[in-house]
């Protein structure tokens, strides 16, 4: 069929836009010719209804999931350069923004993305930040403020001065994050959320590589940082034959519950078995870690399991297990009942370890603030939201071995 003379003198999009008119309904939107979620054009929608020059137009624009950017952003802008007596600041501002035209989330859809949705609110960001070493906010989840979000996860080290927070590590979570949110947008790919963590965490650590290096040109000589004493300290494995079970409470005095948790690992980082428990009534966190130390010899006492070494990252409990010390009057029903379970094994230790070897037991015992039972857990493999701390001690283990 022949074209009318107008199309021949009119623009690229108005030859498109006349044509598709004699074929196509009246209200066919540009997202129509996509698939793919948007991400492709359907070549045989654009065969039938196209003339073979103007569908390789179309063909050299590349989708990105959204079809009013290639409105907006291609085609208009070649119709109105020329009428333009000053340049417009919308695209720039789409492109330091980095929002989509229609305002949807590409990965969940949620309707009226947000900076919010995207670093802390969606499904995936959520679960970044539970398998993330960045404890959860009170409420356990993320609020609708962006404002108290960011200063909830730029101040976590002093919400937590005495526990292992991993607080270098917040800027490049919320850098990967947006990083993935426009990886997806622009380019169709997506990661995994321990692909994230563990590109966050490389992050991390070639800034603390790079802030050393300039310290020490600058001092012209070798510069040494303090190390505490649980960073001095990661997690050990086991010797050769044995099993080690690392246990931990986690304790408030503002909440009603508690939490604790332990688990039993082999000669070669793997974990056997673990549990998580909300627990009720306790007074004080060395009660808390007493009870968890409890149902830890007492599940391995049940599951027949020999040759183990307890750790503990309470030295004052550890003590009063070994007679190091005088037992506590409030703790002597406990204490006799983690002898009692310990002498069903065989071949036993209980230890002292500082925090930093401990940190598996601690993440599985905060754990517990988000449970919605108070129905004890047992795990057999590792549960999503341990797996980043359990393969951290492993690749500790690693580096120190090859080192």
């Amino acid at each position: 069929m022949a074209r009318p003379e107008a199309c021949k003198e009119s623009s690229g999009y108005e030859k498109v836009r006349r044509t598709s008119a004699r074929l196509c309904k009246p209200n066919l939107r540009i997202k129509d010719f996509l698939i793919n979620q948007g991400r492709e054009w359907n070549h045989s929608v654009l065969e039938r209804l196209f003339p073979t020059e103007e569908r390789r137009k179309i063909e050299l624009i590349r989708p990105c999931g959204n079809g009013y950017w290639v409105q907006f952003n291609i085609i208009n802008k070649s119709n109105s350069r020329e009428e333009l007596t000053q340049p417009s600041l919308d695209s720039l501002y789409q492109l330091a923004r980095h929002i989509a035209r229609d305002g949807d989330c590409l990965r969940c859809g949620q309707v009226g993305e947000t900076v919010n949705h995207v670093l802390f609110q969606r499904p995936f960001a959520r679960l970044v930040w539970a398998l993330s070493p960045i404890p959860a906010p009170p409420e356990d989840v993320m609020g609708n403020s962006l404002y108290s979000n960011t200063d909830h996860a730029l101040n976590i080290k002093k919400a937590y001065p005495r526990d292992e927070v991993k607080s270098e590590m917040v800027p490049w979570l919320l850098w990967r994050l947006w990083k993935c949110r426009n990886e997806l947008l622009f380019n169709g790919k997506e990661y995994e959320a321990m692909s994230i963590l563990r590109k966050a965490r490389e992050d991390a650590d070639e800034w603390e590589r790079r802030k050393q290096v300039n310290l020490s040109v600058e001092g012209n000589k070798r510069v040494t940082h303090p190390i505490s004493t649980s960073q001095a300290k990661p997690w050990k494995l086991p010797p050769t034959n044995w099993l080690k079970c690392n246990s931990d409470g986690a304790w408030h005095k503002d909440r009603l519950n508690s939490g604790v948790g332990w688990l039993c690992r082999d000669g070669e980082g793997r974990l056997l078995c673990a549990g998580a428990s909300v627990v009720t009534g306790l007074e004080s966190s060395i009660r808390t870690e007493a009870e968890a130390l409890q149902w830890a010899d007492e599940s391995m006492a049940r599951f027949r399991y020999d040759k183990i070494i307890f750790e503990s990252d309470s030295l004052s409990l550890v003590k009063m297990l070994n007679e190091e010390e005088e037992v506590w009057p409030m703790l002597l029903p406990v204490i006799e009942a983690i002898c009692q379970a310990l002498k069903q094994i065989s071949s036993v230790e209980v230890r002292f370890y500082p925090r930093g070897g401990n940190k598996a037991a601690n993440r599985i015992a905060k754990e517990t603030f988000t449970f919605v039972s108070n129905v004890s857990k047992l795990y057999s493999v590792v549960p999503e939201w341990l797996i980043f701390q359990v393969e951290s001690d492993k690749s500790c283990m690693v580096k120190k071995l090859v080192n």
